[in-house]
């Protein structure tokens, strides 16, 4: 089990897309952070939904993304670390795709914060 560590941590796609990911979903903590109390208590978080009360959300839901993110980041890490001995691009892939994820997570809850404020 350490050995497949050590290749996975020597990999450059699988340590550069862990290490943006672990960044990101940071960036995501202290923009929450930091703008939490500056918030209103409701926002509009469901732009897909049709105008109205529909698209408005209490403020709390605004870390649902950072959950999902942290989500997806970990059990594709404790995949990609079961699977990289065998197929490591695919451990590449889960790992490029938890980037994608939490970067666009990221960026939901960015634009949200600074639409609004």
């Amino acid at each position: 089990m350490n050995a497949s560590f050590k290749q996975l941590a020597t990999d450059k796609i699988a340590l550069l897309s862990f290490l943006a990911t672990i960044a990101l979903i940071l960036l995501h903590v202290l923009l929450l952070l930091f703008s939490f109390s500056k918030l209103p208590p409701f926002l509009p978080l469901f732009n897909q939904l049709p105008w109205g009360e529909a698209r408005i959300s209490d403020k709390t839901q605004l870390f649902i993304p950072l959950a999902l993110a942290t989500a997806v980041f970990l059990s594709n890490l404790i995949a990609s670390y079961f699977i990289y001995m065998r197929m490591p691009l695919v451990a590449r892939f889960l790992l490029a795709t938890t980037l994608l994820v939490a970067f666009f997570a990221f960026a939901i809850a960015m634009r949200t914060v600074l639409i609004v404020l």
